[in-house]
């Protein structure tokens, strides 16, 4: 049988520990087993090599200081991006492995 769509996904190899799903700040998050928690799903190939790389260089954060609006309120605003580098991340002990979803034949009636 035929996949019905293919995911890919971050997997530490050797192991069945994924990089997990999260609302934001997937570069803060380390890879855990996939019974614990949901794995973070890609649609291509190249979007989850991407986010490898990005999270290999280390935990993404936003520099934040205060402006005014245009009434003359204080507000905060996003002045800049930094990385803190992880050194015990190595791509080389991390693959991009795809994800395989099928339907059995009873769930199709």
């Amino acid at each position: 049988m035929n996949p019905i769509c293919t995911y890919y996904a971050i997997r530490k190899k050797g192991t069945y520990l994924f990089l997990p799903e999260c609302a934001r700040g997937s570069t803060h998050t380390e890879p855990v087993d996939c019974t614990v928690q949901r794995m973070r799903t890609f649609l291509t190939r190249k979007a989850a090599n991407q986010a490898l790389r990005y999270w290999v260089k280390g935990r993404w954060t936003n520099r934040t200081g205060t402006d005014d609006d245009f009434f003359g309120n204080p507000i905060t605003v996003v002045t800049g991006i930094q990385c803190e580098p992880v050194p015990e991340r190595d791509i080389k002990d991390m693959e991009v492995v795809p994800v395989y979803l099928r339907l059995n034949q009873s769930d199709m009636l």
